[in-house]
């Protein structure tokens, strides 16, 4: 698969893909953003030896599909192969084919060598321990080969990692074999312990200070490994390589000269007898400690150069080690943890009974929270761009981070990082409500940092003209998800006035006290929607009952009362302003010469209630109607062909492929000026539709959405892990997580110690993945005639629990039992629900288990 890129690195540490010739590619580790970045002669090769026969050399790459024509999709440049790996391929023996399959995390390769005596596969992942950020956020790779004798003869197997010292690049322009101007200086030295061999790669030119210092590392973990701290010819080392698979050892020389670098190369020789196996560990890693926010910001003054004042930011993790050798050491010994851990999760979120094109959404979209797109700096706070310039951004640049920081509007869709790593969740909420913040209660929608700098409140800072106010409601609906998550009454306390001074600046700017929202509405469209619309009405509507529940938490009963006072009259009026017997529209006057989509059939016309659903906030709008309005966006906007439609101002989806237009017009009246973007497809709201369906129980149509979305990203044309809009690994589509929680029927409240599940899929026999608050595992359940069994299996952390919340018609012989013990609880029906009741909090930790029993 050509655009198979698996992307290998932790959370603010950048990354490196596996990609599906085998090779490394899209080198972004040294705090850059540049999808084409590519490190030559950094590559893995076998050679075997079987006795009385010819020594078998390959570079464990392929080439296969190199020049096969084919129809490039818009917009992405996953395929491209860099010229480097291409003159690697054809100076290199290499193996005739290779299969891949990866479950995130993890990503496995089985090679394939004609009359090769062994059996080659690779798993390769980074450090993946949620909900720590911490180890998740490792700059760190992972390579367990294992090697299988399959004749009846012993069998020498050597395998070679090769690594280029690019400490210093400027990552502006293409290295050239070990040729590059900003090379110059490299050194590398071997380091060796009792159970590994490591060789450390810096540059003794730059300054400590410098933001292209830093260091890399490969490492076997094996003590007598051969290890050539330098070559420069490719010739001289795969002939010394290949002539005994062994290298000779070196342990440094002197520092390259002005322009070019060098090579590391380690090699680990076993002897296999018939039938036996083993594995043989390779680790990379790196440390660049100097990020720098060398991007444009509003709040530089004009004709300022950012390069030249880009103010210091650092990494969390360079905080955490104090050299890439400690991140070596570090991983080595937490390894069988974090390959029981990835294992965990790869096992509860895979092995399930949901449909595979839904799985596959959520867990791809995992993979943004570790890319280039988000990083931590030394102050621990969690930052992303929009996502990676490429491709989709020529308007923008073809590198760098688009349209930064913590984007309110675009992030009100992203689910993911929430279920998985609250904390860092909680860290943008702190930014938003204690930095951001405007006095009058408005949030600027994009992030200046250093948080020292003068915050960009009078000026225009990119999208909408004026602070996003989608993106504000979609603050305080965020708030609300993490105090549910585990974030606690104290930090709500801390940020409570900040949410109700933001309510009362919606209230007093875009409500005229009727409970719907009116008037210019700067938002995601990246222009301002002028009238009375569903999109941000459901939204405010949401953030009201948002807004009450946590006041009744934080003891303001006043605020409450008014909150749910206004949601009720902005219900009543929304639903018969804006409804036309089909779907919601958008009420504007079509004399005024704005951007608007009027009575068009807008696929995020229930963002709202898209959201009371993921935060339990029940119906902001008459369910009868919201499921009249899905069917509606299903049956005009879903189309199984693009033949004949022109995307504007961008394309995404090829005429061949289905897919779901933003808008479309099935009555007519389409504007002379329609809201941007609305003849595009965004899979972040495809994916939020088809969580929309699901927790409408419309299942067929919610499948067929997302079978189109993950056919267009099987790998062939597009990368399963990088799904673009504006820019690659965009944030958008970490919508994807609500479709698990809708398809499981998933609540979680920590605040109430509540967890519940209903699920939408075959409940007669049903497996998730469930993650909350401070643990995660798997829940499963059997319905057989009148009887009930639940379980909810710990893997990771620990949850507190109170209740338990199942969806069964009776309460005959409940039981609860944690392990061999029973508990003391009560249950009885609400609606159609069994309540489990425990007379004090259980706490489940890793490898406990919740067993209910009903009937």
């Amino acid at each position: 698969m050509r655009a198979f890129n698996f992307p290998l690195g932790g959370i603010g540490a950048g990354h490196v893909v596996l990609s599906g010739d085998g090779g490394l590619r899209q080198w972004q580790i040294f705090n850059n953003i540049n999808h084409c970045a590519h490190v030559p002669f950094s590559f893995f090769a076998v050679s075997v030896q079987e006795e009385t026969r010819e020594r078998i050399s390959k570079l464990l790459q392929s080439n296969r599909l190199y020049d096969v024509p084919f129809e490039v999709a818009p917009s992405v440049s996953d395929h491209v192969v860099p010229r480097e790996s291409r003159a690697l391929l054809e100076k290199l023996p290499s193996i005739d084919r290779l299969e891949m399959h990866a479950e995130y995390p993890v990503v496995a390769v089985k090679y394939s060598i004609d009359n090769s005596p062994i059996h080659l596969e690779l798993e390769a992942y980074s450090p993946f321990v949620p909900p720590d950020p911490d180890d998740s956020g490792l700059p760190a790779v992972i390579f367990h080969f294992q090697v299988r004798n399959v004749v009846r003869r012993p069998v020498s197997v050597s395998l070679l990692m090769c690594q280029q010292n690019a400490v210093g690049w400027d990552d502006s322009t293409e290295i050239s074999g070990i040729s590059h101007p900003s090379f110059g200086g490299n050194r590398n030295a071997v380091v060796r312990r009792r159970n590994y061999t490591a060789i450390v790669m810096d540059n003794g030119s730059l300054s400590e200070n410098d933001s292209r210092s830093g260091e890399m590392a490969t490492a076997v973990l094996d003590g007598s490994a051969a290890a050539r701290a330098q070559w420069a010819s490719l010739d001289d080392l795969w002939d010394d390589f290949a002539s005994d698979g062994w290298l000779d050892s070196s342990t440094e020389g002197e520092p390259s000269p002005a322009g070019q670098t060098i090579n590391a190369a380690l090699a680990s020789r076993v002897l296999l007898g018939p039938g036996e196996e083993t594995r043989i560990t390779f680790l990379l890693s790196w440390r660049f400690p100097n990020r720098v926010a060398d991007w444009v910001q509003p709040t530089l003054d004009v004709g300022q150069e950012p390069s030249k004042t880009a103010p210091w930011l650092g990494n969390r993790y360079a905080a955490r080690f104090s050299s890439v050798l400690e991140v070596i050491e570090y991983v080595n010994g937490k390894l069988d943890i974090f390959d029981r851990v990835a294992d965990r999760f790869r096992a509860a979120m895979y092995e399930t009974t949901l449909p595979a094109p839904l799985i596959d959404a959520v867990s791809s979209q995992v993979a943004v929270i570790r890319s280039p797109t988000c990083f931590r700096g030394a102050d621990e706070a969690f930052y992303a761009f929009e996502g990676c310039c490429g491709a989709s951004t020529e308007m923008i640049g073809e590198r760098g981070g688009c349209c930064p920081l913590n984007c309110t509007h675009v992030w009100n869709y992203a689910m993911t990082m929430a279920r998985l790593f609250p904390q860092l969740e909680r860290s943008m909420r702190e930014t938003e409500w204690l930095h951001q913040q405007h006095e009058s209660g408005y949030l600027p929608h994009r992030v200046v940092v250093p948080l020292s700098l003068p915050r960009p409140w009078d000026r225009w800072i990119g999208g909408p003209p004026f602070p996003a106010v989608d993106g504000l409601l979609g603050a305080v609906l965020k708030t609300y998800r993490e105090y549910r998550a585990g974030g606690g009454r104290e930090w709500l306390l801390d940020l409570w006035e900040h949410v109700r001074l933001a309510m009362e600046h919606v209230m007093k700017r875009y409500d005229s006290g009727e409970g719907v929202i009116s008037g210019p509405q700067p938002c995601t469209y990246d222009v301002e929607i002028h009238g009375p619309n569903s999109f941000i009405t459901s939204l405010y509507l949401a953030a009201l009952r948002a807004a009450e529940e946590m006041a009744k938490a934080a003891g303001d009963r006043e605020s409450s009362e008014r909150y749910r006072n206004r949601f009720r009259l902005g219900r009543k009026n929304a639903d018969e302003l804006l409804w036309n017997r089909h779907y919601y529209i958008h009420k504007h006057d079509a004399s005024e010469s704005v951007q608007s989509y009027g009575a068009g059939c807008h696929s995020d016309q229930l963002f709202g209630q898209w959201w009371a659903n993921n935060a339990g906030l029940g119906y902001v709008l008459p369910r009868n109607r919201v499921r009249k309005a899905l069917q509606s966006i299903f049956k005009h906007n879903y189309r199984k062909d693009f033949s004949g439609h022109q995307q504007f101002p961008r394309a995404y989806v090829k005429d061949d492929e289905a897919g779901l237009l933003n808008c479309t017009w099935p009555l007519g009246g389409k504007p002379e000026t329609p809201l941007l973007y609305s003849d595009e497809v965004w899979t972040g709201i495809e994916y939020e539709v088809a969580g929309a369906l699901l927790f409408e129980g419309m299942i067929e149509e919610a499948l067929e959405i997302l079978a189109a979305v993950r056919k267009r990203h099987d790998g062939r044309l597009r990368s399963p892990w990088n799904e673009v809009e504006c820019g690659d690994h965009y944030v958008r589509p970490m919508s994807s997580w609500a479709l698990l929680e809708a398809a499981a029927g998933y609540s979680y409240d920590a605040a109430k110690g509540s967890i519940g599940f209903r699920p939408r899929f075959q409940p007669e026999k049903f497996s998730s993945f469930f993650g909350a608050g401070g643990g995660w595992g798997r829940y499963s359940q059997r319905i057989t005639g009148g009887s009930f069994s639940g379980r909810l299996l710990v893997l990771f952390g620990a949850i507190e629990v109170r209740e338990v919340r199942l969806a069964f018609a009776h309460t005959k012989a409940a039981r609860a039992k944690k392990g061999s013990r029973e508990l003391d609880c009560t249950t009885r029906k609400i609606g159609n629900e069994v309540c489990f009741r425990f007379r004090n909090p259980i706490e489940i930790r890793t490898d406990e288990t919740l067993r209910i029993s009903i009937g």
